[in-house]
């Protein structure tokens, strides 16, 4: 029981991360850049759409267990929050830095 329970909070957490993903690239890029940003969101998607299952497939076959490949994606999942957190804490020093009108 406590698994589906931290999987439904996983996928909670994943879900309302959606939204201010696909906003991202409007907020530092504009007209062509900004729909090549959405693109490459969507490519690295369909790739880790891809790649994942199958990382956790060779790393059960590999372990016995799911739990390698768990923590695989749980690591990237991370990486992914702390790139976010790095780039808007970019946009904010870019943005402080503009002179106001």
């Amino acid at each position: 029981m406590a698994v589906v329970f931290a999987l439904v909070v996983i996928n909670i957490g994943i879900s309302c991360a959606k939204a201010p993903m696909w906003a991202m690239p409007g907020q530092f890029l504009s007209g062509p850049t900004a729909a090549a940003g959405v693109a490459a969101i969507n490519s690295i998607g369909n790739l880790g759409g891809f790649v994942g299952p199958v990382a956790i497939g060779w790393l059960k076959e590999r372990s016995g267990g799911y739990g390698q490949g768990l923590c695989v994606v749980g690591a990237f999942l991370l990486l992914s929050a702390l790139l976010v957190l790095l780039l808007a804490r970019h946009q904010k020093t870019l943005t402080s830095a503009q002179p106001s009108h």
